[in-house]
């Protein structure tokens, strides 16, 4: 994965909170229960004095206390006391209410410690409560008045009086829907305002109807968890936020371990020269292996971090350190002689001096982490991430794990075996079919050669040595990658050696089969282990040995085209956008031809794990890995073990006896391999898409009821086939889409698929399981709604970018403009120009909301008003506009696809290169296909780019797309 890539998927791991509805009984299961932990519940209770008693009895069956209660609408009125909850709160409400259904209400515990004040906000009831370095602002905004913005405004001034607090909840009942795909006219505009203050929804969860009205706004530095409960007193649900503040913190010794390189390659230049005449790999490779281990350890030193040096931030001076014990010495004379006016203003002003110059050492120390780290996307990404205070709120928690068993050592074991033996459990509970289900129509392609195994030499071997990561994690035998790297000089003839033996002999040595498999929280209890993900890390040495397998295997398959065209997964030139792209073309297509279309996208669960070694070695045989390669192959599948990692335990080795290898080089290319029937098959009416275990079939008919037939006659197919091979599908997470141009074209209501798994699926009394109906999919990362508006996935993006402002806000003190266009292309640009030639034609109606997201990123970065020009905000940044972006992207991947023919450049149409696309509805018209060749004919006539190299036609472009303004652009497409 390229450092923009990950940056983008580091990007999508940023989030406020885990969210999910439950019973009030569950609720105990999900929240984290700690005295360090803060647990905040709000309620539109409808009338405090009506609805109390239901209240308490959702309050009973919680299990719990929360720290504080929100209540909401509490129709407080000047002749009735506020009633108390018990003996264990304070009670505080609101006093300036503007009708008789307001009021905020907070049930605080006594045994916390803070302040509660009444700020005022526009249109509002509103209750503040400070402690620590938290705020929470509890709210009820009347429904009554409809323009959102004098609210808005008004909270703007409010949070920007709390701007220096890290955490900050906003949460009660804001009238404002701001559930995905909202219709709310007032949600943009309300989301944009608090994403200027790193707010985001902790959820977006249904609360009142299909609406969420009762937000919890979040910014915080904490992981957070959020429940919506399935029932409540009121026609509101009830909202609980976890916020795992970690307050009670024990003292843990700080240690820095470091390794003498220098010293150890000193150590191993003249000893390893005797590896050079073993001819056994897997001694030669022990031998290796522990040589650089022992030399390693040898020069290994561990020094303790001095206490007084730990919590002292970088950029804070033995001088600044001065400054400060004078201000709070200051600040100490201040408080004894209250009444000195002269001690108070000289406190005021030193303080204010003390506190400018922290900021501006820290703006500096920023500015010099960015300007060292600006050409690598990843070290930029941990400056941002250190500067914004983000942090990955899905903590690992693993040391939970260590109480399932009697010891941590036992628990670690459990733990392994649960994780070495998942797919042999998935793959023994498949009921495979009594006999083999065969597609007549299924292609069956056998080369004629045989794969062959051939010598690797220094240079190769060196080459790949560089190409290694620095930061990755070391495997079983602790050599990093690093250190490899740095002794590369030393290490390169004898690896080289070693892996010519691995090749002749068909051996892949034991030492590179163990794994260390460490796991990594995905959601839900952290107690369950079936609620983590195994990452497992191989030795650095291994992966050098696999690549260069990896490398000979796939110019094998493509040279002899032995790989399906509809696999798109890790393929040279070929990435997930066009596997989205062929998708959707495909869909358009048969709409446009007037054809019914129904989309089927598979789930299979855990898919590399259960993959049958003994099968996946015969498909190899049949792909023309025979011989050596296959017995190297064979050895390197085989015998595999892995060990847990659990804190500083290490579990006993457990035997693999399913499954590519995960964290392998080698994995991702067997697995296709494995799959390439699947990929291949040839089904009526039917086209099959594919990236790696992503599989979507696309069925089309002249009718509803025929492509139902062909639909479930091809998943018979498919799920024989499935089973057959060991590979199990999730049903429950198995969807089809019916797609059409207009509603009137849908199916019945009362249509339905069925996945048979019976011998009979033409029968229409079996039980098998009907698959799940939706319209929309999550394919690759683009929303693929059913009639190919894409305002679903529109509103997502325009969601991301808004996750941007209060990062390029905070940068924009600190960064150059050039530091701040960079990261603006490398996290911003990036998400919205993955996929564009799929979905940037989009109705500009759609297109506009995220426009708008953008725009506001930009003028936050670089402090332009709210009402700059637009036009003159793009040119002189030098940026494209989302259209603008989709054009571009549209005509580079068109000029891709032509081979450069100089007759056509001389001939007397020359400008019309692209032929015109046959199209009947004016829906196919705003398609990439019909739009890529409409743009790059118009552009060409221009400018005439046909003739240009990639580099000069996307500056040729990009400087044209400056030039336009908005309705010149809009005018390029219709």
């Amino acid at each position: 994965m390229d450092s923009t890539a990950q940056t983008s998927a580091d990007l999508d791991k940023i989030e406020v909170a885990q969210a999910l509805m439950c019973r009030p009984e569950d609720c105990y299961i999900h929240l984290e229960h700690s005295t360090s932990y803060l647990t905040v519940l709000t309620q539109n209770i409808r009338s405090i004095y009506k609805n109390l008693d239901a209240f308490q009895v959702t309050l009973d069956s919680l299990k719990f206390d929360s720290d504080i209660l929100v209540m909401t609408e509490c129709h407080i009125t000047d002749n009735k006391s506020i009633p108390i909850l018990n003996s264990n709160y304070n009670t505080h409400y609101t006093t300036k209410n503007q009708n008789r259904c307001d009021g905020v209400i907070l049930y605080v515990k006594k045994s916390l410690s803070y302040k509660v004040t009444e700020p005022y906000i526009s249109n509002a009831s509103c209750l503040a409560i400070t402690f620590k370095d938290v705020i929470l602002i509890g709210i009820y905004r009347t429904p009554s008045i409809r323009s959102t913005q004098d609210f808005t405004e008004s909270l703007q001034k409010l949070l920007h009086s709390y701007k220096n607090y890290k955490n900050v909840i906003i949460t009660g009942d804001i009238n404002i829907d701001i559930k995905d795909n909202s219709i709310d006219p007032n949600c943009s505009h309300y989301l944009t305002s608090l994403s200027y203050f790193g707010l985001l929804p902790a959820h977006r969860l249904d609360t009142r109807n299909d609406k969420c009205y009762d937000h919890f706004m979040l910014k915080t530095v904490y992981p957070a968890k959020c429940l919506v409960l399935t029932n409540a007193p009121t026609d509101h649900s009830t909202v609980i936020l976890n916020l795992m503040m970690n307050l009670k913190r024990n003292a843990v010794s700080c240690y820095k371990i470091s390794f003498n390189y220098d010293a150890t390659i000193a150590d191993i230049k003249n000893n390893l020269c005797d590896i050079l005449d073993i001819q056994d790999p897997n001694l030669a490779v022990s031998l290796l292996s522990t040589r650089i281990s022992e030399a390693m350890n040898k020069h290994k030193t561990v020094s303790s971090i001095p206490r007084r040096k730990r919590c002292i931030q970088p950029w804070i001076t033995p001088g600044v350190l001065r400054c400060i014990r004078n201000r709070d010495k200051l600040h100490l004379k201040v408080k004894k002689h209250a009444d000195d006016q002269i001690l108070k203003i000289t406190y005021t002003r030193y303080r204010n001096f003390c506190h400018n110059l922290i900021c501006k050492l820290k703006n500096n120390y920023d500015k010099k982490k960015l300007e060292n780290s600006n050409k690598n996307c990843k070290t930029l990404w941990k400056s941002i991430k250190s500067i914004c205070n983000l942090t990955n709120n899905k903590s690992v928690d693993s040391h939970k794990l260590e109480n399932i068993s009697s010891s941590p050592v036992e628990s670690a074991n459990l733990i392994n075996y649960h994780f070495a033996n998942i797919g042999r459990s998935l793959a023994e509970n498949i009921n495979k079919p009594p006999f083999p289900t065969i597609n007549p129509n299924l292609n069956k392609i056998s080369p004629a050669n045989s794969f062959v195994l051939l010598n690797t030499d220094a240079s190769e071997v060196n080459y790949v040595i560089t190409n290694l990561s620095n930061d990755s994690a070391p495997g079983s035998d602790n050599i990093p990658n690093s250190f490899i790297k740095r002794a590369s000089h030393i290490l390169t003839p004898i690896l080289c050696h070693i892996y010519n033996l691995c090749f002749e002999k068909g051996i892949f040595p034991s030492v590179f089969k163990i794994a260390i498999v460490t796991p990594i929280y995905k959601s839900g209890n952290k107690e369950d282990v079936n609620n983590y993900r195994p990452i497992s890390v191989l030795p650095a040495l291994s992966k050098i040995l696999e690549k260069l397998i990896n490398y000979r295997l796939r110019k094998f398959f493509a040279d002899n085209d032995l790989l399906s065209k509809n696999q798109f997964g890790f393929r040279n030139g070929i990435s997930s956008e066009d596997a989205v792209l062929a998708l959707t073309e495909e869909i358009c297509y048969q709409l446009d031809s007037g054809n019914k279309c129904l989309g089927v996208f598979l789930d299979l669960s855990k898919a590399f794990d259960t993959v049958s070694i003994p099968i996946l070695l015969e498909k190899l045989y049949h792909f023309g890995i025979r011989g050596v390669p296959h017995s190297f192959l064979s050895d390197y599948l085989t015998d595999r073990q892995q060990q847990l990692k659990l804190g500083q335990i290490i579990s006993s080795p457990m035997n693999i006896s399913y499954g590519i290898p995960q964290g392998s080089v080698l994995g991702p290319t067997l697995f296709l391999i494995y799959v390439n029937e699947l990929c291949n098959f040839n089904l009526p009416n039917c086209k099959i898409f594919t990236y790696a275990d992503d599989t979507a079939l696309v069925f089309n008919a002249n009718s509803w009821e025929n492509i139902k037939v062909l639909a479930e006659s091809g998943m018979h197919y498919i799920s024989s086939w499935l089973r057959g091979n060991l590979l199990t599908l999730n049903i429950s997470k198995t969807k089809f889409v019916p797609f059409s141009i207009r509603k009137t074209s849908l199916p019945p209501s009362n249509f339905s698929l069925v996945a048979h798994s019976c011998l009979n699926p033409t029968s229409n009394t079996c039980l098998c399981n009907e698959l799940t109906q939706s319209n929309n999919i999550k394919y690759l990362g683009v929303f693929i709604d059913q009639h190919l508006t894409w305002n679903i996935h529109i509103n997502s993006i325009a969601d991301r970018i808004r996750k941007l402002i209060w990062i390029f806000k905070k940068l924009r003190h600190v960064a150059s403009k050039d530091i701040l266009i960079m990261t603006y292309k490398a996290l911003a640009q990036s998400i919205i120009s993955y996929g564009i030639p799929v979905w940037g034609g989009a109705a500009k109606s759609h297109l506009i909301i995220l426009e708008r997201a953008q725009r506001a990123l930009l003028k936050v970065m670089f402090f332009k008003p709210i009402r700059y020009p637009t036009f003159e905000l793009y040119n002189s940044l030098e940026l494209l506009t989302t259209r603008q972006m989709y054009i571009l992207n549209c005509i580079m991947k068109t000029h891709q696809q032509l081979p450069y023919t100089p007759q056509l450049a001389s001939k007397r149409r020359k400008f019309a290169i692209c032929s015109a696309q046959n199209k009947k509805t004016k829906f196919r018209h705003i398609q990439f296909t019909s739009q890529s060749s409409h743009l790059y004919n118009s552009l060409n006539s221009r400018l005439n780019v046909y003739p240009l190299t990639r580099i000069k036609l996307r500056h040729y472009i990009t400087k044209y797309l400056l030039s336009l303004n908005y309705s010149e652009t809009e005018n390029l497409i219709y």
